[in-house]
């Protein structure tokens, strides 16, 4: 058995199918648009799948496919935080006090 962690599973697992193929490099957009000045509008997030290794220029974000795992991690946890911060503001309980 050959198991091998790749930038790539990362990827296809978390971010779903690239944006584009140029060669050996799979394009998507970056899990952390908030970091780019275009909201990464043209993707940057590059997986050279020779190589197995990842980067995204404008974040200046680089690594293996461990470094990716936790780069989208963080993304998700972002959002999950985003998310329920959102909720919490849109179902605040209401609590009432009866001193009866």
């Amino acid at each position: 058995m050959n198991a091998r962690f790749t930038c790539e599973d990362v990827a296809r697992a978390a971010l779903g199918e690239p944006v584009k193929r140029e060669g050996a490099e799979l394009l998507y957009r970056c899990p952390l648009p908030e970091q780019h000045n275009n909201g990464d509008a043209h993707p940057s997030l590059k997986i050279n799948t020779t190589k197995n290794v990842w980067s995204c220029f404008p974040c200046n974000a680089k690594g293996t496919a461990w470094a990716l795992a936790a780069r989208v991690s963080e993304a998700s946890a972002r959002l999950v935080a985003r998310m329920n911060l959102e909720m919490d503001m849109i179902m605040l309980p209401v609590v009432r006090w009866c001193w009866c």
